[in-house]
């Protein structure tokens, strides 16, 4: 005869293991979107295994079934400022999707200390604006673009990951330059 609770026993600890990687698995893409969504924030998960108890005796623990397939976080950038990623008279593109095909530009030029906005065919107002901050060029290029309706909403994003260099013929954001 065969022993159900054995097998429910096996059942129920398969069962617990599966949710506690369900669990790691949403709080590191939770973390993820935190990440990827702040601007001045930053997210930092650190993974913990809860305790499992053997349903007969709750104070025995019981060792997570296969620990090695948490999912990883990506650790957060060091504070960096633009004059370590970018080199004096550097030309910076500041890239926003307008249509399926389409971007808007801003050109700028690094002056060894701030970004100068060079050009900017869709939104002129900003040309002059001059900051050590890219952030700052971003969100007012994205709030010229939508007052004059190139864009239909305003989103949160990483400045970085929209500006561009060229670099021995390569086109990088100066996110991966970090």
């Amino acid at each position: 005869m065969t022993d159900f609770n054995a097998i429910l026993f096996a059942q129920i600890t398969d069962l617990q293991g599966r949710v506690s990687k369900q669990d790691a698995a949403i709080a590191a893409l939770k973390a993820e979107v935190d990440r990827l969504t702040s601007t001045s924030k930053t997210v930092q998960w650190t993974p913990s295994t809860p305790v499992k108890t053997h349903p007969q005796t709750p104070n025995a623990p019981v060792k997570p079934t296969n620990p090695r397939t948490r999912p990883k976080v990506s650790i957060p950038y060091p504070t960096m400022s633009i004059s370590d990623v970018l080199t004096k008279d550097e030309t910076v593109s500041v890239e926003i999707r307008t249509g399926k095909d389409s971007f808007a530009c801003a050109i700028c030029t690094f002056d060894g200390k701030d970004l100068l906005v060079t050009q900017a065919e869709l939104a002129p107002s900003i040309v002059g604006l001059k900051t050590s901050k890219p952030g700052e060029i971003l969100y007012k290029f994205m709030e010229e673009l939508h007052t004059a309706q190139h864009i239909s909403k305003k989103f949160e994003c990483a400045p970085w990951k929209l500006c561009f260099v060229t670099r021995d013929g390569v086109k990088k954001c100066i996110e991966e330059l970090r």
